[in-house]
């Protein structure tokens, strides 16, 4: 049986900074099978849900993959939203869980976009976990 190899994917906490919000590059060195994305999110003082959208893009930012957190996050708060393969959509506090496809494969150089799909405010901050299969 060949042996997979563990490889995650780091973004230190930063600004969402505008409404296309932050897109950074995985370090798969080769096609890479996703298992999941947690985006940590520390919310403004400004009023109104924060709808976060996740998406997977390819190198030419073409869209592979795209879901929306169907649970709104408030001002002056937080929540750990989590993407994972095989599991079905829940809430418990500030933990939110959505799926990804199971056994998604993304290409060398695939990106991950997070940005406010209601646009509330660009000032708060996110950080990411992403972990992968090679």
């Amino acid at each position: 049986m060949a042996q997979q190899r563990y490889l995650q994917t780091l973004l230190a906490t930063i600004a969402l900074g505008s409404a296309a919000g932050r897109t950074f590059t995985l370090t798969n060195g080769g096609p890479a099978l996703l298992n999941a994305a947690r985006i940590g999110l520390t919310t403004s003082a400004t009023v109104g849900n924060r709808l976060l959208k996740l998406r997977v893009l390819d190198v030419a930012n073409n869209v592979l993959f795209e879901h929306i957190d169907p649970n709104g996050v408030a001002g002056s708060g937080g929540a750990g939203l989590n993407w994972a393969a095989g599991v079905a959509s829940a809430i418990s506090g500030i933990t939110h869980v959505m799926p990804l496809p199971a056994n998604f494969m993304i290409p060398v150089g695939a990106q991950i976009n997070v940005f406010d799909s209601a646009n509330v405010d660009v000032a708060y901050t996110i950080n990411a976990v992403v972990s992968m299969s090679l």
